[in-house]
């Protein structure tokens, strides 16, 4: 209990947690709009490297800078959930700043949380910008 007080305590921690969730549920969104009957993959229970594996495929941009920030992204969250994040934190969120530069070089934030709701727009930004591509006409 001590430890889950600990990481739910931890905005930065919690905002991690939440944007990864939010890019999987893109990715999932993704995928329902590019793949014919897509339920039959049982998407929801494929892990996210699976997911993540997946939609870039299905980028026509699959070597884009993007890629990186949601590995990034997905390192970040490895380390979130588990109990070396305060060690790894600071390499992580380097790793993250890195990527998302490449993709927006003048970007500006104030701290790590505001960086990961950037992270988290600029994610869901880009798969949106896919899922329309993929959207099936009514």
């Amino acid at each position: 209990m001590k430890y889950r007080a600990a990481v739910t305590a931890d905005s930065v921690r919690v905002s991690i947690l939440v944007a990864h969730v939010l890019v999987e549920e893109m990715f999932e969104q993704v995928i329902a709009e590019a793949v014919p009957n897509s339920e039959c993959f049982r998407v929801p229970k494929m892990s996210f490297a699976r997911k993540l594996e997946v939609v870039r495929r299905l980028d026509s941009n699959g070597n884009s800078p993007f890629w990186t920030l949601v590995q990034k992204l997905n390192d970040l969250r490895v380390a979130a959930a588990h109990r070396d994040y305060e060690s790894s934190r600071t390499a992580r969120f380097g790793e993250v700043e890195s990527a998302l530069r490449s993709m927006y070089p003048h970007s500006i934030w104030r701290d790590d949380e505001e960086l990961v709701k950037l992270v988290a727009a600029s994610c869901f930004d880009y798969l949106k910008t896919m899922k329309d591509r993929f959207r099936k006409p009514a």
